[in-house]
């Protein structure tokens, strides 16, 4: 057992299956008594943990290897890298409960599993296009969502689109990589398309992805989370598994 002195401070978080709804990964918690009653109390009052089950973080898996094929005025290909979750449990930068949802982790499953894909990109993808009518498309998957401030779009797979392959080295298998193309419509104007310069093989856009279509599963981020409120998805590059660029650039 762990005993506290009054004014005592620790830092707490959010379990798995829990994401922050500010965009901050801890907040203090200082020990404070009253009338021989003693409690912890949040240093930020608003810090607060959303259960998955509610709304869902998707499972980011970086950019570094998402490349840029081909460069056009009003949009760009993007060849992204996506992976399954058989290797969740080994990745300490998401929030995804593999305990609860044991299936994520079985070969079996991905087999034929329905899935969510999420491109977040630091800029508005809408401005993009012939007429400012800027989108994103995948042809593998069914268009879903996208966020008020043009940056996060979501996607359904469809047949025959599943993320089966898994690499394995002496009895040990882990999540295999998937390619898939997509055009990603960004301005014409070089000072709206975010805090990166864009070229052939550069870092672009995030990926990520969340077991089953989930169809409202931006509508119920900006609806659960402060950090997302109106829309303005800028704080998502808190919830990245590592961002090149910060809040600030966007």
């Amino acid at each position: 057992m762990v005993y506290h002195k009054v004014g005592d401070t620790v830092r707490i978080g959010c379990k798995l299956g829990y994401s922050n709804a500010i965009g901050k990964d801890f907040s203090g918690a200082k020990c404070l008594c009253s009338m021989g009653n003693c409690a912890f109390a949040l240093n930020n009052a608003a810090y607060r943990c959303v259960r998955d089950t509610t709304a869902a973080i998707p499972v980011w898996q970086g950019g570094n290897f998402n490349y840029v094929k081909g460069v056009y005025d009003n949009f760009f290909i993007m060849k992204a890298r996506i992976m399954n979750l058989m290797s969740v449990e080994k990745w300490e930068w998401d929030q995804y409960d593999h305990v609860t949802n044991e299936f994520a982790i079985s070969p079996e499953f991905w087999t034929s599993a329905k899935f969510t894909l999420f491109v977040f990109c630091p800029f508005d993808v809408t401005q993009g296009g012939l007429n400012s009518d800027g989108i994103i498309n995948f042809p593998d998957f069914y268009s879903s969502e996208h966020s008020a401030d043009g940056k996060l779009w979501s996607f359904l797979s469809r047949e025959p689109t599943v993320l089966d392959k898994i690499v394995c080295s002496g009895g040990v298998c882990d999540s295999g990589n998937h390619y898939f193309k997509g055009y990603v419509g960004w301005s014409p104007n070089v000072n709206e398309r975010g805090p990166m310069d864009i070229a052939t093989d550069d870092f672009t856009c995030e990926i990520g992805i969340l077991p089953e279509h989930r169809p409202n599963a931006i509508a119920d981020l900006v609806t659960n989370f402060e950090a997302f409120a109106g829309g303005n998805f800028d704080k998502m590059t808190n919830y990245l598994r590592s961002a090149p660029f910060k809040v600030s650039e966007l």
